[in-house]
């Protein structure tokens, strides 16, 4: 199942949360979509040219995102469409604010507050509010005019500002949220790099000083034997070669002693030992 699923909309380490819940809400959209265009043909016998059109649309879409990555383009022209085609056509085409569309109102909210960021998901998150609150206006003029209810005009109206403030609380709740997650991410991404960081290092000192310590013990060995020839010398009655070398050792010694002279005493240490 966890296959299909990375398939249709991507795994977590492919897309992110973002791309990944836009690809399922499109993909749900298509199949509703042409759901809704079967149940009308076997119900009532009638072809949904405009469902028809959508099912496309969405589909498209998604195939542009899924698997050719246009999240740019493709995202912010889904969502106009969404707002301002597809929800409003299919609001006057079903009973208006009585019909079911409201209800799927605040997910298409919920699903804007996601897929988008920035000053894109304002701006289309307005419009959304916008279109709503239009039609419902619209609704009230039309059917008021009919009705001529004092009653229904204050439904209308009450439904308005429920449905607007509901809407709009559920996209800042949403979109707060999104902002302290994509915070709390990028501070977690910070202190991964951070530690990787603080790991190469270490792992850097790590080897040297492991080179450090196979020098020690090269030098150790090449000590241990001038030692030996110092002592076969003085064992041989030769104490003028004996001397002479020695005088030798000590001049290669202060040879590398102190190649660079720095007043700072780690970074000149470190300088020698790498010159040496």
């Amino acid at each position: 199942m966890k296959k299909v699923a990375d398939l249709l909309i991507g795994n977590e380490g492919e897309l992110s949360l973002e791309k990944r819940v836009y690809n399922f809400c499109v993909l749900l959209g298509s199949a509703l979509t042409f759901i809704s265009v079967i149940a009308d043909w076997f119900s009532y016998r009638v072809f949904s040219a405009i469902n028809c059109v959508f099912f496309l649309v969405w589909l498209t879409s998604y195939m542009l995102t899924r698997f050719k990555g246009h999240y740019r383009f493709v995202v912010p022209v889904t969502i106009f469409l969404l707002s301002a085609a597809f929800f409003p056509l299919h609001w006057l085409a079903g009973w208006g604010i009585e019909g079911v569309m409201p209800c799927y109102s605040i997910l298409f909210a919920a699903v804007i507050c996601v897929v988008m960021s920035g000053r894109a998901r304002l701006i289309m998150i307005g419009i959304h509010i916008a279109v709503q609150t239009l039609l419902i206006l619209f609704g009230n003029r039309f059917y008021g005019a009919i009705s001529e209810g004092i009653t229904h005009h204050l439904l209308q109206v009450d439904m308005l500002v429920h449905l607007t403030v509901v809407t709009a609380s559920i996209s800042a709740v949403i979109i707060a949220y999104l902002v302290s997650y994509q915070r709390e991410r990028r501070r977690s991404e910070a202190l991964t790099t951070a530690l990787s960081e603080n790991y190469r290092q270490q792992l850097y000192y790590m080897e040297n000083l492991e080179q450090l310590v196979k020098k020690l013990r090269s030098e150790r060995h090449d000590f241990d034997n001038r030692l030996g020839i110092i002592y076969g010398m003085l064992e041989g009655a030769e104490a003028d070669k004996a001397k002479e070398y020695a005088a030798s050792l000590i001049g290669a010694s202060h040879a590398h002693h102190s190649i660079v002279q720095l007043p700072y005493s780690m970074l000149r240490a470190m300088i020698n030992y790498k010159l040496s």
